[in-house]
């Protein structure tokens, strides 16, 4: 979680990015014995027009 937190205003690619490396980095050196699956959901409020964005599609970047 804390991960996350200190990830907050990044796009959700760079958060499942972190999440990824930080992985790798505690399991180096260990056997590998599944895959892993992870999704990352970023909802974003735009408090001008009352919308959810998904920021890494949004026109004002």
């Amino acid at each position: 979680m804390k991960l996350i937190r200190q990830n907050s205003t990044a796009s959700a690619k760079k958060i499942l990015d972190e999440i990824f490396e930080e992985h790798a980095q505690f399991s180096k050196g260990k056997n590998k014995k599944d895959d892993l699956t992870l999704v990352v959901i970023k909802i974003v409020k735009d408090s001008l027009t009352e919308t959810i964005t998904d920021p890494d599609t949004s026109p004002n970047q």
